[in-house]
């Protein structure tokens, strides 16, 4: 038998209307093989281009004065591809208010539009030739570099040079001597050798009085130091054998005392020998 279970009302739920997704930045690269650069594409843009049914330009954000070829892209199904170039008859200039450096605005007229702009779009023959030169100018640029540097060379070596002869010729006027403004050598004779020699004994010995006088107060202080630590060692070894005899007269007192106090009567008598 069957049970027959109660329908449900069906109730009417609001219709919630899913977000639309905003595309991200695309990435493209041009038919003349520049780099790919990134032209960001808002949701204005896209609702824009949903009203009109066909295609919206997106400008570069690189910009800053009219558009021109090379500077805008179409947003379209088929302008993504990396094999497709521009064509003429799909291309349609559309023309969107600038922003110029300098505007002047008089009562009663429009905007003055001011010359166009002086920098450079981020592709084109111009900034590859930036970026790669030709071999001319590299090869122009190298020559510079080598003959800068030859340049350092040959007054580096002048300098040397001219250093050399001026060292020459110090040394032709000069006479060699020993002799300086704060020293002069004093004249040597016989006499004068003998006391010389006489004076380099006898430092020669005091010096050797010395070193024996420096090693007897070293052995001295040595023995000393040995005979301390031997009368403190001793001292140490003694001292603590007396605290030790102490400690143990200690407790032996101790265990005596207890022991009278807690042993039975007649322990401890000296018992009759059998």
């Amino acid at each position: 038998m069957k049970i027959a279970r109660p329908s449900r009302a069906v109730v009417a739920q609001p219709a919630v209307m899913a977000p639309r997704k905003v595309p991200g930045p695309k990435y493209r690269k041009f038919w003349d093989g520049a780099r790919p650069q990134v032209w960001l594409v808002e949701a204005a843009d896209v609702q824009k281009k949903a009203a009109s049914g066909g295609h919206v330009r997106a400008s570069s954000t690189f910009q800053e004065t009219e558009p021109s070829e090379s500077s805008c892209i179409e947003v379209g199904s088929k302008l993504w591809s990396r094999s497709t170039p521009f064509s003429q008859e799909s291309y349609r200039p559309v023309f969107t208010p600038s922003r110029p450096s300098t505007i002047s605005r008089v009562a009663g007229s429009d905007v003055v539009k001011t010359a166009k702009y002086q920098v450079l779009p981020p592709w084109g023959p111009e900034r590859a030739n930036k970026d790669h030169p030709p071999w001319e100018a590299q090869q122009q640029k190298q020559l510079e570099y080598r003959q800068i540097l030859d340049q350092q060379t040959a007054t580096a070596a002048d300098l040397e040079r001219q250093r050399k002869l001026e060292v020459a010729e110090l040394e032709r006027r000069s006479i060699p001597s020993l002799a300086t403004k704060t020293h002069e050598w004093e004249q040597h004779f016989e006499g004068n050798r003998k006391a010389l020699m006489e004076e380099q004994l006898a430092a020669a010995a005091s010096r050797q009085r010395k070193e024996m006088r420096r090693r007897k107060e070293e052995e001295e202080n040595s023995r000393a130091w040995l005979a301390q630590a031997a009368a403190d060692r001793a001292q140490r070894y003694f001292s603590r054998r007396q605290q030790r005899k102490e400690e143990l007269s200690e407790l032996s007192s101790e265990w005596a005392k207890e022991v009278e106090e807690w042993a039975p009567p007649g322990f401890g008598d000296p018992q009759p020998a059998f």
